[in-house]
């Protein structure tokens, strides 16, 4: 299991944010198929957070298979607030 970085899972649901809202307008597009970038990006941030926060990562890997399986979940994420999240418990001191 990799290392945790806090920035790089951060970087990872801005970028599905970003793809997220542009995924219905793509989906299916046999050059272009935007669904396949968003889901690489949330597995991405979910293995980065994995090892020392699982339940968030969950909320990825949640969000990720939800939208896998109907596409129209994507307009129900709430991907800003994982992020929010991921940067309240980046700023926590480290516990003894």
């Amino acid at each position: 299991m990799r290392s945790i970085c806090y920035d790089c899972a951060r970087k990872h649901l801005a970028q599905a944010l970003i793809i997220s809202h542009e995924l219905p307008h793509y989906a299916g597009d046999e050059k272009d198929d935007h669904l396949w970038v968003f889901v690489g990006h949330m597995a991405e941030a979910a293995d980065q957070i994995q090892k020392e926060h699982p339940s968030v990562a969950e909320k990825i890997r949640d969000a990720r298979l939800k939208v896998m399986d109907n596409l129209s979940e994507v307009y129900k994420l709430d991907i800003n607030s994982i992020i929010q999240e991921i940067s309240e418990i980046s700023s926590q001191p480290d516990e003894l």
